[in-house]
């Protein structure tokens, strides 16, 4: 008879014919289908006992141009100065980082009362049941290319209805909050741009009043003195050419202003006493006045800013994510199958051992 040696036997040199291994396992072809199933039991239990967790998921693609074109309005009626162009990948990025943010989870979490959908074990406190059964299976797959790639968030758990509403309702969140924190990072900086034309508007308004009077100081000042020198008019001093002190060329760049004469002097006076506004004589005022009219009259426009658009709505899949009964039953098998060989062919080598010892 041909043999082909398997396991020699250490101690007296003997092989295994595999024909008689054969043999042997024909002979207990029922111990082995009940050791098979001894092993490949459990994983039926498991597939009976373990809850059903569907998967909800919301596909997303960039913004356009035109979803974001009210962050960018001021910009096109504001010449005081520039504001940074708010580009589609910055919204875009902004949105998947919130999506992330564990803030806006836990915000989110709070304000639908999730808790009572999640079955928790001993006593968990509210936060911890947000991080192991909510946090955890709220995962954002970010794609390489944004610009013409999907991304995705999907959300797992035992109910299929409540995952799809969660998750739909969790991602029009994060767009409102996207959309409330761009515009009032876009708002505070027209706000502030328009407290500060405010600001340089009564400036100029305040230095003009202090301008006036202190011309009308100077006024008052070269009127004492053209009374004293006798200057009732500025023709005066025009037509006097032949006294040497009083060749005075009437020019009013470098020339003293008592030269003017009494009578203008005083005319002048009564005119910046009774004037009740300096903003026509206030140089750029009306500049500083229009900016800050067309600024007013912006409004950021919330409902026409769209931080991603849906590929997608939230939807549950047909397959559930877990137990995936087809995987579990394979390695169940190939599993089971290992070892009730194992076991028995063990069981063959020690029957061998118990016959020669006696």
């Amino acid at each position: 008879m041909n043999k082909q040696t398997i396991i020699g036997n250490q101690f007296e040199g003997e092989s295994v014919d595999i024909v008689d291994v054969i043999v042997y396992f024909r002979q207990r072809m029922t111990k082995l289908l009940l050791t098979f199933f001894a092993f490949f039991f459990p994983f039926l239990i498991y597939l009976l006992v373990a809850p059903t967790v569907y998967r909800a998921e919301v596909y997303f693609l960039a913004p356009q141009l035109k979803d974001i074109q009210p962050l960018n309005i001021v910009n096109t009626v504001n010449a005081v100065r520039q504001f940074d162009e708010v580009s589609v990948d910055d919204v875009y990025q902004k949105f998947l980082t919130n999506l992330d943010s564990r803030n806006l989870r836990w915000e989110f979490f709070e304000q639908q009362n999730l808790l009572e959908h999640f079955k928790t074990q001993g006593d968990l406190g509210k936060y911890q049941v947000f991080l192991e059964e909510f946090n955890e299976f709220l995962v954002v797959t970010k794609p390489e290319s944004t610009e013409t790639e999907s991304a995705k968030i999907h959300f797992d758990m035992t109910e299929s209805d409540t995952a799809a509403e969660s998750l739909q309702a969790f991602v029009d969140f994060v767009m409102n909050r996207t959309v409330i924190d761009l515009a009032d990072g876009v708002q505070s900086e027209l706000d502030a741009t328009v407290a500060f034309l405010e600001n340089e508007a009564a400036t100029k308004l305040k230095l003009a009043k202090l301008r006036r009077e202190d011309y009308q100081q100077a006024l008052h000042e070269a009127l004492v003195v053209a009374r004293r020198v006798g200057i009732r008019s500025s023709d005066l001093v025009s037509t006097n050419k032949t006294s040497q002190s009083m060749t005075i060329s009437i020019d009013n760049n470098g020339v003293p202003l008592y030269t003017r004469g009494v009578e203008v002097l005083e005319a002048e006076l009564e005119v910046l006493k009774n004037r009740e506004n300096d903003e026509a004589f206030v140089s750029g005022l009306r500049n500083v006045q229009e900016q800050l009219d067309k600024l007013k009259t912006i409004r950021i426009e919330r409902n026409s800013i769209h931080p991603a658009r849906l590929d997608q709505r939230s939807v549950v899949l047909d397959k559930p994510a877990s137990p995936d009964v087809k995987r579990i039953l394979m390695i169940g098998f190939v599993l089971s199958l290992f070892f009730t060989f194992i076991l028995h062919l063990a069981w063959y080598f020690l029957r061998g051992i118990d016959f020669e010892s006696k």
